[in-house]
């Protein structure tokens, strides 16, 4: 196998150097227990911020039809 890369067309060869493995290297626990923590905080503040969302939004109404009913008189 011969591949060339463009600072090996005009340069001097290299080294490609490749790896196979025949299983997945196992994964550590820690790794495992920072996806399921990162994904529940992320999760949270997800929600977090749609309750403020909607808190916000609900109020900005609320508003609306104070200052509507109020110049309707």
């Amino acid at each position: 196998c011969d591949v060339k890369n463009p600072p090996d067309i005009k340069g001097n060869p290299s080294d490609v150097h490749l790896t196979v493995y025949d299983r997945v290297p196992p994964v550590g626990a820690g790794v495992i227990a920072g996806a399921i923590i990162g994904t529940f905080l992320g999760v949270i503040l997800l929600v977090v911020g749609a309750v403020y969302l909607l808190r916000y939004i609900i109020r900005q109404r609320q508003m609306r039809g104070i200052v509507l009913s109020k110049g309707a008189r």
